[in-house]
């Protein structure tokens, strides 16, 4: 059981870290930030949908909440990118490199969880 308790732990916080890059780089990649105007962005963000699957588990608060501040978040990035449009090319492969390490680190974590509770469970030696 406590095996099942760490591996649905390490579960969870990989599919968290999972939805958190997957977000970054739909941030990164979706939008045209080499626009002109600047108008991509909060065109980019008025068509933009939270998935179906995603919005029956969030309260409809937070995602008012996410909206207002990718809408603040929005000209800095904007700015940002302006000053360097070679960003996004190399940091959107950066954000899957950073997963693969990250799911990795979990990974590690709960093979220890796995071998401390081998170690709980068994009877001390006399």
């Amino acid at each position: 059981m406590w095996h099942a308790l760490v591996w649905t732990v390490m579960a969870a916080m990989l599919g968290s870290w999972s939805l958190l890059c997957w977000g970054f780089y739909r941030l990164l990649t979706g939008p045209d930030w080499q626009a002109a105007s600047g108008t991509g962005w909060l065109a980019w963000l008025e068509q933009w949908r939270i998935p179906v699957w995603l919005a029956d588990w969030l309260p409809m608060a937070s995602i008012t909440a996410l909206k207002a501040a990718l809408t603040a978040l929005g000209p800095w990035l904007e700015t940002l990118l302006a000053q360097a449009p070679g960003l996004p090319g190399w940091l959107a492969p950066l954000v899957w490199v950073a997963w693969a390490m990250g799911a990795l680190a979990l990974l590690m974590l709960g093979v220890a969880g796995s071998v401390l509770v081998v170690a709980l469970r068994r009877p001390a030696r006399v």
